[in-house]
């Protein structure tokens, strides 16, 4: 009884499989929190009570159409009784839902499943119903709607080396019982009988299920499964490893400032060579470097990690400002651009970035060409809150809270005196600017930290006075022990320093460091917060010295001179590949290939429909001119001058003449003496003359001409 009852609805079990199977992926993929198996099976199941009732119960079209709509009128009424508002309930159970999952994936971070309910509803069932209502005329439906399923789960990170085997397994069951399925039906109708049984079809479809398995698995052990994410992430590291750049990426050593650009302190000399030149319309900050990790010498990272960078449409509503960089004596891979750049173009160049933010060339070259950068204007940015940094931050923000164990308690003491009053974040950053700016001098003539202090605590101290660095690391440690994130930055503050032509000209003496706060966590909105004396007004102007050379020399860092075109002719130029744009073209050839397969299985149709209209009517006449058609197709015709007997009589082979002298007989006592000779067996001309055609055809021609 139970086999019985397996058997009769092995499709179904099927089905659920794939949709479990899939729901698995999507759990990986997607990093869905509280995944719940059991509302997908309910859903499963309310969908197949839906299909068995428009199916069995409602079998006519009419009746369909009028439930349908009867119930769209009841939902409808419901809905503006019991909701205040359906038009809110709808737009949040959806789009709003649509963009906060969005902008969850976009993060990385982890989806609720509750949020995908409202469109796994509407989904599942539509996907579900269109299976079954094709599956008997199409067999392999199921593959055409779950393929590109699979593409995109590829495309999306998600590890398919285990569950690409049992996805082809339970395809390859989907498509043989289809198959067994659409053959049984075709018999019924030709009133023959079907001698292979479903156990038997079954066992044969398994042999081939463990077969295909079997060589998948070997081959994916073999050559690997990769998605379109893990291919691109060797690509990047095999730039990376191949050209070294970001052995090259900017810190402050690139200007002067000592040669271990790692430990903090120190006194040294200000290095005026004109770094940059810069087309803006106004002085900014351009980041070179983002920290977030301080162990009381210096600052590092925890990870760096660097991906191919595609530019990042912006909405016409934000605000944005186009600058280009020239880049004349420094040294680097790094591309410099200010705070929220959503586009950098350098030619001839793959740009790379991390999740800070900092751009770079991933190719063996220093930048040594303009490129251009487009940046989005968040000015005033406000705070949010202190709720806003409590104990629930996200654990994308969490790093940059951290605090080394080896900060004093005179250091907490100090920050905690400092703030006691606030009431606000706004208020903490102004109390830190004031108190840094008013008790502490700028001066580059420092001594070296002792081996055993802590940086922080020994300027703030004992040395009492610092530069760039000093203040920047004094800022984001206060900010942080304040419960505020902060990240430590390096890169150039430019002054009011022109040519004639009003190109802003940045020397090395204008290298910095100083603090981003987070103003935002909701929007991932940062602010420069520059606690430097001296830095806050950028309208001063400082001697900057302009390379004589007219050969525009670049000096690298072995101390070797070379031009820029003998340069420019060493780099390596590595395709640029545009994921998003690869990602088009599969869905387009996706499409393509959707919309051929949709117009084959119409003339499919169509010649179904006029093959039952051919072999269902009274007479032979609709079936005789179909003959000589099908015949034409494989080359024999007579010419018109001849009779239809006269031209049957001149058919070459002798079976196929007499098969059509019969039906030439019966043609004509049909058409000229309106009568009908119902012994003549349709079908068995039928199927003897398309195996007659197929015989004399290739395989595609035969099909070609068929359903044409």
């Amino acid at each position: 009884m139970i086999i019985k009852f397996v058997l009769k609805n092995i499709y179904k079990i099927v089905m659920l499989s794939l949709l479990i199977l899939f729901s698995r992926l999507f759990q990986i993929g997607y990093k869905i929190d509280n995944f719940n198996y059991l509302i997908i099976i309910l859903i499963y199941s309310f969908t197949l009570i839906i299909y068995w009732f428009y199916k069995i119960i409602l079998k006519k079209t009419i009746y369909k159409i009028i439930i349908t709509s009867f119930s769209l009128i009841i939902i409808l009424i419901l809905s503006f009784l019991y909701v205040h508002n359906p038009y809110t309930l709808i737009y949040n159970s959806f789009v709003n839902n649509f963009i906060n999952i969005r902008s969850a994936y976009l993060d990385s971070f982890s989806i609720d499943f509750f949020m995908l309910i409202p469109f796994l509803i509407i989904i599942i069932p539509t996907t579900i119903i269109i299976i079954f209502s094709f599956k008997d005329r199409v067999p392999f439906i199921t593959l055409i709607v779950t393929l590109p399923i699979m593409y995109l789960l590829w495309y999306n990170n998600c590890s398919l080396k285990l569950y690409t085997n049992i996805y082809i397994m339970l395809s390859c069951f989907d498509l043989g019982i289809n198959i067994h399925f659409s053959s049984l039906r075709k018999a019924k109708r030709s009133n023959y009988k079907f001698l292979i049984s479903l156990n038997h079809n079954i066992l044969y479809v398994a042999i081939m299920v463990v077969l295909t398995a079997s060589f998948t698995h070997f081959a994916g052990e073999t050559f690997g499964i990769k998605s379109i994410k893990e291919f691109n992430d060797d690509r990047r590291a095999a730039i990376i490893n191949e050209v070294n750049s970001i052995e090259n990426i900017y810190g402050l050593a690139n200007s002067g400032y000592g040669s271990n650009s790692y430990i903090l302190g120190g006194p040294i000399k200000i290095n005026y060579n004109l770094a940059i030149k810069v087309k803006s319309s106004r002085p900014l900050y351009l980041r070179g470097k983002v920290l977030d990790y301080y162990d009381g010498t210096g600052w590092s990272n925890n990870s760096d990690d660097y991906y191919m960078f595609n530019t990042t449409p912006t909405s016409k509503l934000v605000k944005s400002e186009e600058i280009e960089i020239s880049p004349q004596t420094l040294v680097t891979s790094t591309l410099l651009a200010p705070l929220n750049t959503f586009s950098v173009v350098s030619s001839g160049s793959n740009v790379m970035y991390n999740n800070s933010n900092i751009f770079m060339v991933g190719n063996k070259s220093n930048v040594t060409i303009p490129y251009t950068v487009k940046f989005a204007l968040n000015e005033d940015e406000k705070l949010d809150n202190d709720v806003a940094y409590g104990k629930d931050i996200s654990e994308k923000y969490k790093k940059y809270l951290q605090v080394p164990n080896n900060i004093t308690p005179k250091t907490y003491n100090l920050v905690n005196a400092l703030l006691k009053d606030c009431k606000t974040n706004e208020e903490k950053i102004d109390k830190i600017n004031k108190y840094l700016i008013e008790n502490y001098k700028y001066s580059l003539q420092v001594s070296n930290v002792p081996k055993d202090n802590e940086f922080l605590d020994y300027f703030l101290f004992t040395e009492k006075k610092g530069y760039c660095t000093y203040f920047a690391t004094a800022a984001t440690i206060f900010t942080r022990i304040a419960g505020i994130p902060a990240r430590y930055v390096e890169g150039f503050s430019m002054d009011n320093t022109m040519d004639t032509n009003g190109v802003y000209l940045v020397g090395n003496n204008r290298a910095h460091a100083w603090t981003e706060i987070l103003t935002s966590p909701s929007n991932d909105a940062w602010r420069t917060f520059d606690c430097t004396p001296g830095y806050l007004d950028n309208n001063q102007e400082h001697k900057v010295i302009i390379p004589s050379t007219n050969s525009k020399d670049i000096k690298t860092k072995d101390g070797e001179t070379q031009t820029k075109a003998v340069k420019n002719n060493r780099i390596k130029k590595l395709p640029i590949i545009n994921v998003s744009f690869l990602f088009i073209i599969l869905c387009l050839g996706i499409a393509l290939f959707l919309l051929v397969l949709g117009m084959f299985f119409i003339r499919i149709k169509r010649w179904m429909k006029n093959r039952n209209k051919i072999l269902g009517c009274n007479g032979v006449i609709p079936l005789y001119y179909y003959s000589k058609k099908r015949l034409n197709t494989i080359g024999i015709r007579w010419s018109a001058t001849l009779s239809d007997e006269e031209g049957a009589l001149g058919l070459k082979d002798e079976e196929l003449r007499i098969h059509f002298i019969n039906i030439v007989k019966v043609f004509y006592e049909e058409y000229y003496g309106d009568t009908f000779d119902k012994s003549f067996n349709k079908l068995l001309f039928y199927k003897y003359l398309e195996e007659y055609v197929k015989k004399n055809s290739g395989f595609f021609k035969y099909y070609y001409y068929k359903i044409k």
